[in-house]
C-alpha cells in the first residue's frame, strides 16, 4: 500500500508527531504521567494536520477553552459524587462554555472528561494542559490557517439537548450493566460533539467511525501491554493509527487520542478499553446516525 500524501502534509504531520512524542517524553523523563495529555493528540491533529476550520477560526480559545474545561473537570472530580453522574455534569458545564464561546473546539470535552477518568487531584493538571494548549494555539497562528474568515454556526439548542439526552442514556445503561467506568470514554465524546453538530451524517460513515475507533484503541491497549514504556507506546501506535485511518479514509482527530489514553487510564479500565470503546462508539454515534436520519436529512 503506497500512501500519497503532500510535501506540506508530510510536515504537518512531523511536527505534530514531534510535538506529541515530546510531550510523553518529558513525562517520561520526570516519571509524571499526568503529564501525559491524550486530548493533545486529537487537538494538534485537528489544527496542526488537518486545519479544521471551525477548531482554528478563533485560536484563541485553542488555548482558553480548553484550559477552562480541564478546571471544570479537575474541580468536579474533587466533589463526593457518583463517577457517572461526575461525567454528566462535566458535560453539561462544558457544552455550557462551548455555547458561551460560541465555539465548536471538540477537544475540550476531553480535557473536562480526562480528570474524572484518571482521577486527578494535582492541580498540575490544569497548568500542564493550560501550557500544551497555549503551544498549539502558537502553531495555529504560525500555520496561519485561521485567516479564513468563514462563518460556522453555532450549536444549536435542539442539538445540545439531544447531546445531554444521549449522554444520559449512555450513562443509564452502563449503570444498569454494573460498568460505570465505561461512562467517560472521551475520544468517543469529542467524536460525537463534532457528528452531532455536522449538517449530514450516513451509515457509512458511522461504520468507518467506529471501527476507526475502536481499532486504534486495540493498537494502545495492545502495543501498551507489551512495551510499557509510555515513549515506546507512543512512537509505535501514532504511525499505526495514521495508517489505520489512511486505510478507513477517516479524518478523526479524536482517534490519535486513544493510544495515549491506554497509557493513563486505570487498571480496572485498560484490560477492556478497546471493548468499552467499541461498546460506546456503537450507541453514541449510532443515535448521531438515528438523529441525522429522523429528524436532519
Amino acid at each position: 500500500m503506497k500512501i500519497h500524501i503532500s510535501d506540506k502534509s508530510k510536515l504537518d504531520y512531523f511536527f505534530g508527531f514531534i510535538f506529541i512524542v515530546s510531550m510523553v517524553m518529558i513525562a517520561q523523563f520526570f516519571h509524571n504521567i499526568e503529564i501525559i495529555l491524550p486530548e493533545i493528540a486529537a487537538l494538534t491533529s485537528g489544527t496542526w494536520i488537518y486545519h479544521k476550520r471551525d477548531w482554528i477560526k478563533h485560536p484563541l480559545f485553542v488555548w482558553i477553552v480548553p484550559t477552562i474545561t480541564s478546571a471544570i473537570g479537575f474541580s468536579i472530580n474533587q466533589l463526593q459524587l457518583f463517577y457517572a453522574w461526575k461525567v454528566l455534569l462535566a458535560v453539561v458545564l462544558i457544552i455550557t462554555i462551548l455555547k458561551i464561546f460560541q465555539s465548536c473546539l471538540a477537544p475540550a470535552f476531553a480535557t473536562g472528561l480526562l480528570p474524572l477518568v484518571i482521577d486527578a487531584h494535582s492541580w498540575t493538571f490544569i497548568l500542564v494542559t493550560g501550557t500544551l494548549t497555549f503551544i498549539v494555539m502558537l502553531g495555529v497562528y504560525i500555520y496561519g490557517e485561521h485567516v479564513d474568515r468563514s462563518k460556522f454556526p453555532a450549536m444549536q439548542y435542539h442539538k445540545i439537548l439531544f447531546y445531554i439526552f444521549i449522554t444520559l442514556s449512555w450513562i443509564l445503561i452502563v449503570l444498569m450493566f454494573h460498568r460505570p467506568q465505561m461512562a467517560a470514554i472521551p475520544p468517543v465524546f469529542v467524536a460525537l460533539f463534532g457528528i452531532v453538530n455536522q449538517s449530514t451524517y450516513n451509515l457509512n460513515s458511522f461504520l468507518r467511525h467506529v471501527i476507526s475507533l475502536t481499532g486504534a484503541a486495540a493498537f494502545g491497549t495492545i502495543v501498551h501491554t507489551f512495551i510499557l514504556s509510555w515513549i515506546g507506546t507512543t512512537i509505535i501506535t501514532l504511525p499505526l493509527v495514521f495508517i489505520w485511518l489512511y486505510i478507513w479514509k477517516v479524518k478523526l482527530p479524536a482517534a490519535y487520542t486513544l493510544p495515549l489514553l491506554a497509557i493513563v487510564i486505570p487498571k480496572d479500565m485498560f484490560n477492556m478499553f478497546p471493548i468499552s470503546t467499541f461498546c460506546a462508539a456503537t450507541f453514541l454515534l449510532g443515535m448521531a446516525w438515528l438523529y441525522h436520519k429522523i429528524c436532519v436529512d
